[in-house]
C-alpha cells in the first residue's frame, strides 16, 4: 500500500506540471515554435559572449518572418546575454518564464510569463515546452532540464566546445552530445569548434 500511495502521489504531481505546461503554452504569444535557452547564471568560457552574439545576430536575420518566440528563464549570465543581444538588433519575441517571487527577468527584456510556484517547478516547465534547446556552458540545472528536454524529443543542440554541461558534464545526457538524424556530422563537429563564432553560429541557426 505505502508503494501504491507514492505512485499515485507520482502520478499527480506529472499531472500537475502537464496541466501548467498546457496553460504556459496556451498563454505564449507566438505559436510556431519555441526556442528555449539554456547556460548558466555566471560566464565562465571567453568565448561564450561572442558566440550568443553570433548566434542572437543570426536568429535575428532568420526568424522574424516566422511566428516562433525565444525563451528563457530570465536569469542571469547566458539567458541575460541572449535577450540582450537579440533585443540589440530589434528583435521582440522574448518570453521570460519566471517563477512567483521573480517578478521580472534579470534583463527586463520581454514578455515574462509565471511558469510555476518557485524556481523548481519553473524548471520542469522550461524543459517541457521548447522545441529547440541552445545549451551555452551550464551546471547540473541545465543538465536536468536538458535531459527532460532530450527525452521528451526535443531538439538539443549543444555548443559543446562551451564546457560545463553543454560539453558533456554534470550528467548531461550523453545521448545529446551524438550526431542525431537532422544534422550532418560536419555541422555537428562545428558546435565543439570555437574558431570562428559567425561560422558556428550559421551551422546553430541551420539546426
Amino acid at each position: 500500500l505505502p508503494l501504491a500511495k507514492e505512485s499515485d502521489e507520482v502520478r499527480l504531481a506529472q499531472m500537475e506540471i502537464d496541466s501548467l505546461c498546457r496553460a504556459v503554452t496556451e498563454q505564449l504569444p507566438h505559436t510556431g515554435g519555441n526556442i528555449c535557452v539554456l547556460g548558466g547564471c555566471e560566464i565562465h568560457h571567453p568565448e561564450t559572449r561572442p558566440l550568443i552574439q553570433a548566434v542572437a545576430k543570426r536568429l535575428v536575420e532568420t526568424l522574424p518572418d516566422r511566428d516562433v518566440s525565444v525563451l528563457t528563464g530570465g536569469l542571469p549570465g547566458v539567458q541575460e546575454q541572449m535577450v540582450k543581444s537579440l533585443s540589440s538588433h530589434g528583435f521582440q519575441q522574448i518570453t521570460n518564464l519566471v517563477h512567483f517571487g521573480q517578478e521580472r527577468g534579470s534583463a527586463a527584456i520581454g514578455e515574462d510569463l509565471v511558469a510555476g510556484v518557485d524556481a523548481a517547478e519553473r524548471r520542469k516547465v522550461f524543459s517541457r515546452v521548447g522545441d529547440v534547446y541552445l545549451c551555452f556552458e551550464g551546471g547540473p540545472g541545465v543538465a536536468e532540464e536538458a535531459q527532460v528536454a532530450f527525452s521528451r524529443g526535443a531538439r538539443v543542440v549543444p555548443l559543446m566546445g562551451l564546457g560545463g554541461a553543454a560539453g558533456g558534464d554534470f550528467g548531461f545526457p550523453l545521448q545529446a552530445l551524438e550526431v542525431p538524424t537532422w544534422c550532418s556530422s560536419e555541422d555537428w563537429a562545428r558546435l565543439s569548434d570555437l574558431g570562428n563564432a559567425e561560422e558556428v553560429a550559421d551551422v546553430v541557426v541551420r539546426l
